[in-house]
């Protein structure tokens, strides 16, 4: 917003009395919140996995064309159908993710985080500035 940044620095002083009741989960569930809420990974891996799957049920549809075409192996089975239903899937992914992708520029445009302005300096030497 036209404002300077800095970063402040600080040294975090142990626990002096009791222990934390954080437990294993509680930090979990907390790290999975974090990314779930401030993050951009999990649509972009939802774009990356869609594009993964079709590009290999592409590739294995190809393999499967140039066997039957060129080398006389039969197709049995389930085999082409099943190649189509993970390209179309992986297709289904790739523009969910565009969707996601979308839908979450417009949610983190429409928060509009304030950005934080500090007025007064306490405890702070002006020499360090």
């Amino acid at each position: 917003c036209g404002f300077k940044t800095e970063q402040i620095s600080y040294v975090r002083r142990a626990r002096e009395i009791g222990e934390s009741r954080w437990t294993l989960s509680k930090k979990i569930k907390y790290f999975m919140d974090s990314i779930l809420a401030f993050s951009y990974a999990p649509i972009r891996m939802t774009i990356v996995g869609g594009s993964l799957i079709s590009f290999a049920s592409f590739a294995l549809m190809l393999l499967l064309m140039i066997e039957r075409l060129f080398m006389n192996v039969p197709i049995i089975g389930w085999t082409s159908i099943v190649c189509l239903i993970l390209f179309t899937f992986g297709i289904q992914l790739i523009i969910l993710g565009m969707i996601g992708e979308y839908l979450w520029r417009t949610l983190d445009e429409s928060r509009k985080r304030p950005a934080f302005i500090i007025a007064e300096k306490e405890g702070i030497n002006d020499q360090q500035e």
